[in-house]
């Protein structure tokens, strides 16, 4: 992904690993409250 920073659909590309960040970071915490929950 960071060969994409240097082309000029950088923007578009931050913005593609900014959302599939965001996307896991809450999959994680969701993952993380279910197991709070269980315990």
């Amino acid at each position: 992904m960071l060969v994409w920073l240097g082309s000029r659909n950088s923007i578009e590309a931050t913005n593609q690993f900014t959302a599939i960040a965001i996307t896991t970071i809450h999959a994680k915490r969701r993952t993380f409250s279910q197991c709070l929950g269980d315990a």
